[in-house]
């Protein structure tokens, strides 16, 4: 039996339990991107010397990862219900 592979239009689905990804739109510019950058690494450098200590640690380096992850994104996904951008 031989096997065939369903082409799609840009967009529509090859299977019907499959769905379209979404793209995040990026709202973050350049300036907003590099102070997250340095906010994170000072977060975790005052972390890695010691200057939090239990649950206090544990936020900072959530907050430090988020800010890292956000920063290499683009996108803020707290920006996007607001509709706010600093993308030029």
């Amino acid at each position: 039996m031989a096997c065939r592979l369903q082409r799609c239009q840009a967009g529509t689905p090859t299977h019907p339990t499959e769905v379209p990804a979404r793209r995040i739109a990026r709202n973050l510019g350049g300036t907003d991107r590099l102070l997250r950058a340095s906010i994170a690494a000072v977060l975790v450098l005052l972390q890695l010397t010691g200057q939090f200590s239990g649950l206090t640690s544990l936020l900072m380096g959530v907050v430090a990862a988020v800010l890292l992850l956000s920063s290499a994104m683009g996108t803020c996904l707290l920006y996007a219900p607001l509709r706010l951008s600093t993308r030029r």
